[in-house]
């Protein structure tokens, strides 16, 4: 989505309107997934024309958000440009002076005749919070490139250097970036240079700690003062933000560093935030769908004695009221009366309560703006079988309590006899864990019943794992070197096996398409699963993501691995290349070649809806004729080798042959329709090329992205799933073209395209499809022949079928984790992503998922909201399915998306907004096709007669009424309260209506 749809335009005219009424202060609360990144991108091209913006013909954005995964995420949407994305390690607020200063200078060589935009993006956790560590390589270099310039370090900068360098740093990597950044520093002039070295004296913080490193690089101190890095950093930012003078802040999901908004602390992030938000100038808009701790239990309020929902919402207000105190009196105010109204509610006083309700309402209009989904009825609970208690749940937990209490006597002799065990120990196992997670023992290192055990057994035999016949607390390493059954020996784990891989789904390799361009036979695997859907899977525990990724990884592998290759003495870990790299060795180049001829000779649109056989047949008779133009004889072989010179012949090219091989015509046939190259090459021809492209642009990026398609069936996994799911007494590049047909490739590649980027720019398109590919990893896995031996190796399991969304610690894996969220939204594998609440928040997971499973229920009914907002989202899997089932006759996803807008905003023109149909489906849809619908499915995995079937309709309960208690006090015995006292049409009186859109629609 590159444009704003009609609800988000009024969004973003009503934000800029509140801007142009004095309030500097806005928050944009819609409902997960509505798209506030786009409409952000609305308002930072509209605010250009806001009282005090450009003064000096350089419009200053800068966009705050939790992480930067999300800022690589939503750089596009939010308009940052391609130069300042690829920087991601310039985002650290103590380099932006020499940023604003490049760009100063770029604006001078245009001569001030066109506005310069600068959208900075800034994270906290390395911009802001810099008391702990000692920021990155590239942050240290521009300190050190500055400070070398400083007469009190001329000729003293090899200490300064080993100081800032620090001993993690390698020294050739500290040369390359003190002699970039030193170079980018002299290219500003000295004038610059200057500039920044008086306001660094003049810096308090700097002053405060200026003798101490004076004194280490005259010499006179030995031990490096690593903790000045922290004092340098800070001052750098200081100055940055002097410098900075944001036009507009927009701060994305800013409840995940609330701490932000509190300038009154003492720390030092607080007093750079105190810095950064106390400047009369910049507006700033928060994004937030839970800007403040959306529900508060009485369990919590009484835990925590304190009502932290009704406490962040004041603090909230707080902050958007803080230039306008009468706005703020005014406000409390109201909402004092509205609040004792609801609290005290009856039949006879509910006009007053609504009058009251009306005032509350306008003044959080005023501040805040929040669009909802109609009630579409996109969601539904789908019930997981195989969920009854089995004797596999009871028995690990039996016997892990039993080992944890051995444990506790092996340690309690050794602390009477050495009086320390170096750790806290944990006696007792938690039923949730049992509940989780199956082999306790093998995924639970990090936690600390895991190390009670090691502390107490390290070296020696680990009992009842070492004497039981049937354990069920480690994974046997024979079992997995074998490739032998894993009893999943845990209900929820045998419940999503059964979901995942029934009908042979370990053997897709892509999601199928929502939009086949033809019929395939019924018997084959993609018929089988055409409602196939990947999972994302929430859980409370970090144990859970990686258990899930190696056990149905391997499940997956294992299916397919012992199915087609069972006689070749195949095993886990195998040197033999049973399986490996057949397409570059049986089918060399074939796949990867961008055939001009063949993508012209196959055009799904006159071929739509036919029967595949057919459609084989009448390219295979086309090509059998340009082929008996040759007139060369017919070989014994078969020979992709061949195969590739026959096109090229076909192309055109004067090229010897010594003749035809065999099933040419039929393999060039399957080619037309499903080479991964053909396809790529068809996609690009109708997409918008860059303007220096040059003759060749297609082929070649056509080559690159079917080169890493073309990968896939080099994995022994994958060319399993190709043996088992296509004829036999083929070639194995035959087998992979009959394997792509059958699967629609070309239908599935256009899919994923528009989804991209709608189909519109090919130099984007191609960027995404050579970082949708990734390779199986693997995590070293405790099993019974290693845990807690001195000798003992761990076990590598691979993650492949499903992956594991980690907290991400280091900026080294901030990479890998963009890639698996890019992987995870193709349609390629993996199938299951698996997280805890680090994917909660932000991210988008929706382009082939409509499976959200909630392996542990959340605590607060709208964490259950964020988790299903990451597959809810703008044409997402559930709505393209339906599109298609409705809108099939059309040919393109553009085409079908524009019908589906014409026909069905037309059924309540004055109702629906362009939500219809992009993410919501009309109710007079869903009314009359309920049972034809494929719907996004909330999975709970509930043992029978546990608590959790409680919570779980608790929290479905509540989430349909949390809204009237917006910011009131004790909100459970509110709800309880309201209930019974208040009919279902006097409820939705009392729902707060702040979204924009509605507002004016009631207006006309």
């Amino acid at each position: 989505m590159s444009t704003a749809k009609d609800f988000q335009l009024a969004t973003a005219k009503r934000i800029i309107e509140i801007f142009k009424s004095g309030q500097k202060r806005v928050l944009l609360s819609d409902e997960v997934g509505l798209g506030k990144t786009i409409m952000s991108k609305t308002v930072v091209e509209m605010a250009k024309t806001l009282p005090g913006v450009e003064k000096d013909g350089i419009y200053r954005v800068v966009y705050v958000c939790s992480n930067q995964n999300i800022i690589q995420q939503n750089t596009r949407n939010l308009g940052i440009p391609q130069e300042d994305i690829m920087q991601m390690r310039e985002s650290r607020l103590s380099m932006q002076h020499l940023i604003l200063q490049e760009r100063k200078i770029q604006q001078e060589a245009r001569h001030g005749t066109d506005l310069l935009q600068q959208l900075i993006p800034l994270t906290p956790s390395t911009s802001f919070s810099i008391t702990g560590g000692a920021g990155n390589g590239a942050e240290r270099a521009l300190i050190f490139a500055i400070m070398k310039e400083m007469e009190e370090f001329q000729g003293k900068d090899t200490r300064l250097s080993s100081l800032l360098k620090t001993m993690y740093m390698g020294q050739k990597s500290w040369d390359d970036y003190i002699n970039y950044y030193s170079g980018r520093v002299k290219n500003c002039g000295s004038t610059y240079i200057k500039e920044i070295i008086n306001l660094l004296r003049a810096n308090k913080t700097f002053r405060e700690n200026k003798n101490a490193l004076v004194d280490y690089v005259a010499g006179n101190a030995n031990e490096m003062p690593f903790w000045l890095i922290n004092k340098l950093r800070i001052a750098f930012a200081q100055i940055s933000l002097n410098q900075l003078e944001p036009d507009l802040v927009i701060m994305d999901e800013f409840q995940r560093f609330s701490g932000l908004l509190n300038t009154s602390s003492d720390s030092e992030e607080s007093m750079i935030a105190h810095e950064f938000f106390t400047n009369e100038h910049p507006y700033i808009l928060l994004l937030s769908a839970t800007p403040y701790k959306p529900f508060t239990t009485l369990e919590e309020l009484n835990e925590a004695n304190c009502d932290e929902q009704y406490e962040d919402f004041l603090k909230l207000m707080r902050f958007l009221f803080k230039e306008d105190k009468a706005g703020a009196d005014s406000f409390n105010t109201v909402w004092e009366d509205y609040s004792n109204k609801l609290s005290h509610i009856s039949s006879e006083a509910f006009d007053a309560l609504i009058i009251s309700k009306q005032k509350a309402e306008e003044k959080m209009y005023s501040v805040i703006c929040r669009t909802e989904r109609y009630s579409e009825g996109l969601i539904k609970t789908m019930p997981l079988d195989k969920m009854a208690i089995t004797g596999d749940d009871i028995l690990a937990y039996c016997q892990m309590q039993k080992l944890l209490q051995k444990a506790k006597a092996v340690l309690d002799r050794r602390k009477n006899k050495d009086g320390n065990i170096g750790i806290n120990p944990s006696y007792n196992i938690p039923i949730e864990y049992v509940k989780s997670s199956p082999y306790l023992l093998s995924f639970m290192q990090k936690y600390q019943e895991g190390k009670t055990v090691e502390a107490a057994f390290k070296g020696n035999d680990v009992p009842i794992v070492k004497n039981s016949r049937i354990q069920r607390l480690l994974l046997k390493g024979g079992q997995i070197y074998n490739y032998k059954l894993i009893e999943p020996a845990n209900a929820k784990l045998s419940a999503i096996e059964e979901m995942l891989f029934k009908n042979h789904a370990e053997r897709l390799l892509w999601v199928p398409a929502s939009h086949p361009y033809y019929t395939i036979p019924q018997n084959h695997v993609f018929a089988q699963n055409k409602d196939f859907s990947k999972a994302l899977v929430f859980s409370a525990w970090e144990m859970v993501p990686r258990m899930l990724a190696v056990m149905l990884s391997y499940e997956s592998e294992r299916r397919n691995v012992v199915g087609a290759y069972k006689d070749d003495g195949i095993t886990y870990i195998t040197k033999r290349k049973v399986g490996m790299n057949r397409m570059q060795e049986e089918g060399g180049n074939l796949l990867e070649y961008p055939s001009v001829y063949l993508a012209d000779l196959y055009d799904y649109r006159e071929y739509f809806g036919q029967n595949i056989d057919s459609i084989i047949n009448d390219l295979q008779n086309k090509i059998q004729a340009d082929i008996n133009k040759f007139g060369l004889p017919i070989l014994n072989i078969t020979s992709a080798d061949l195969l590739l010179l026959l096109i090229k012949r076909l192309e055109g090219e004067d090229l010897e042959m010594r003749g035809i091989p065999q099933r040419a015509a039929r393999t060039l046939a399957f080619m037309a329709i499903a080479s991964p190259a053909v396809c790529m090459l068809r996609i690009l021809k109708n997409s918008e090329k860059p303007e220096n492209a040059d003759a060749y642009y297609e082929t070649t990026n056509a080559k690159d992205v079917a080169e890493s398609i073309v990968a896939l069936f080099n994995r022994r996994e994958n060319s399993a799933a190709v043996e088992l799911s296509t004829p036999k007494g083929l070639k194995y590049y035959e087998q992979v073209l009959h394997y792509c047909v059958m699967g629609n490739l070309q239908s599935v590649l256009d899919e994923y395209c528009h989804m991209i980027d709608e189909g519109k720019h090919a130099d984007y398109i191609v960027d995404k499809l050579n970082a949708t590919f990734i390779s199986a990893t693997s995590y070293q896995i405790e099993t019974t022949d290693s845990y807690c031996k001195e000798e003992g190796k761990s076990m590598p399991m691979r993650r492949s079928f499903a992956f594991d969304y980690a907290k991400v610690v280091q900026d080294k894996n901030i990479k890998h984790n963009g890639t698996l969220q890019q992987a995870f939204n193709s349609p390629f594998r993996p199938f299951v992503l698996a997280t805890t609440s680090i994917g909660q928040e932000g991210l988008d997971f929706h382009w082939y998922t409509r499976k959200i499973v909630h392996w542990n229920l959340p605590s607060n009914p709208v964490d259950m909201e964020q988790r299903e907002g990451r597959i809810n989202r703008y044409k997402c899997l559930a709505i393209r399915r339906n599109i298609a089932k409705f809108f099939g006759g059309k040919y393109s996803w553009e085409e079908m998306f524009t019908e589906a807008d014409k026909q069905w905003r037309i059924l309540s023109p004055s109702e629906y907004s362009e939500m219809v149909p992009y993410w919501c489906l009309p109710k007079e849809i869903i009314k009359e096709h309920v049972n034809e619908l494929e719907y996004i499915e909330r999975l709970v995995p509930l043992y029978p007669m546990s608590n959790d079937e409680i919570r779980y309709k608790y929290l479905i309960d509540v989430l349909s009424l949390y809204r009237l208690t917006m910011g009131q006090p004790r909100q459970e015995e509110l709800l309880q309260l309201l209930e019974g006292k208040v009919t279902k049409e006097q409820m939705k009186e009392l729902l707060f209506d702040l979204s924009p859109f509605n507002r004016n629609k009631k207006r006309i």
